[in-house]
């Protein structure tokens, strides 16, 4: 995550998800509190320039952005145009506080939002360990890395990493019986059968390697967001008062504005 990404259509993304599944300021979601770690990436000089945090255009006052986004969450939608369009008039950079002091997100959610040092393995694991003291309280922890899970060629402390969440620190939360969201930028694959076989391996690393509590083994969810700046999120839970909770939730949020060709669509993972 970077803080130039805050209010872009990824954004609205991510925030829409996390407000369906725990909730929002005024109503959360009854025991399933909110942990959120940001994986906050500095950007290089070379990123400056790749247009990464301006695709803003679906907060422009129109009759079709009032129909496929502002309507899946008038409250979040409004709140964020406000905050995109103050950065404007004021030429003040957008950034992460303003999404965690916004009344976005349930007011007891836990953040960590330190930037992610690549100097050292020791440097990461002090970086890690306190987002593991931070987010102690939460019920559902969700990762937003710059990228998703990394892959075996790059590790914590190359200059890369600060992109990548590791397996290594999902199975952490996962011991403590916390549930998670992961997101994962999504490759441009010529063939939608070639994303769902590589949205079918993640899920699959996600499920052997982090499901512990559960009496049995259950499939994550996979859901994709399709417009502009793709993605999918999965959702491992680790409880099972959790899945059901999150299984009720689920539900709503399929049945709603969010879930359609313009927007989310749920990847069926092969048992």
């Amino acid at each position: 995550m970077q803080d130039r990404y805050v209010g872009d259509i990824g954004d609205f993304s991510n925030n829409g998800l996390l407000r369906a599944l725990c909730g929002t300021w005024e109503k959360p979601v009854e025991d399933l509190r909110l942990g959120i770690v940001w994986y906050l990436n500095m950007p290089t000089k070379s990123d400056a320039n790749n247009g990464h945090g301006n695709r803003v255009d679906y907060l422009n006052v129109s009759d079709y952005n009032n129909l496929i986004y502002r309507k899946c969450d008038t409250v979040l939608y409004d709140k964020l145009q406000a905050l995109v369009g103050a950065s404007f008039l004021t030429r003040k950079k957008r950034n992460i506080g303003q999404i965690i002091h916004g009344c976005i997100l349930p007011n007891e959610t836990q953040h960590h939002v330190d930037p992610v040092p690549i100097s050292s393995v020791n440097e990461r694991k002090k970086w890690f360990d306190v987002a593991l003291d931070k987010t102690a309280k939460a019920d559902i922890i969700f990762v937003n890395p710059d990228t998703g899970l990394a892959p075996a060629s790059v590790k914590s402390h190359h200059k890369k990493g600060s992109k990548y969440v590791f397996m290594e620190d999902l199975q952490e939360f996962a011991k403590r019986g916390q549930s998670l969201v992961i997101y994962q930028h999504l490759p441009r694959l010529k063939k939608d059968e070639e994303e769902d076989r590589a949205v079918t391996k993640w899920a699959n690393d996600y499920r052997n390697n982090l499901q512990r509590k559960l009496d049995s083994i259950c499939l994550p969810w996979a859901f994709r967001w399709h417009p502009v700046s793709r993605r999918v999120y999965f959702i491992v839970a680790q409880t099972t008062t959790h899945r059901q909770i999150i299984e009720r939730q689920l539900i709503r949020f399929k049945g709603s504005l969010w879930f359609d060709k313009n927007h989310f669509d749920e990847v069926i993972i092969p048992k």
